[in-house]
């Protein structure tokens, strides 16, 4: 009886850690995407994403944060930003938003905290 009790308990938490880690990876797909809806309007079409530094990692609540994304228009050339963003938490389930889309930065530069 206890033993069943025991995998009925680990198999409850696998499944509980098993949707939180589902909601981590898709709240950095919605900050991904936003970020690079962003990015086409401004440029005015497709841009090819060459590094994306997420503004945050696994958040329980909402937070705001910068991102820094490498890009470029086809045949043109690199462009890195800075992007201020709010972003859900992981159990609220908010998708997140770009607020700003700072001016270019030099190529090895850092974003300053928000």
């Amino acid at each position: 009886m206890r033993r069943t009790l025991a995998l009925a308990a680990c198999g409850l938490l696998f499944l509980a850690l098993s949707a939180l880690m589902a909601r981590v990876l898709s709240a950095n797909g919605s900050e991904r995407s936003a970020l690079i809806e962003r990015l086409q309007q401004r440029a005015g079409g497709e841009v090819d994403v060459l590094k994306l530094d997420l503004s945050t990692r696994a958040a329980f609540t909402r937070q705001v944060g910068r991102a820094r994304i490498a890009w470029r228009r086809p045949g043109g050339s690199t462009v890195v930003q800075c992007a201020l963003v709010r972003r859900g938490g992981v159990l609220d389930g908010e998708r997140a938003r770009v607020l700003a889309l700072e001016r270019p930065i030099g190529l090895e530069a850092s974003c300053p905290e928000p």
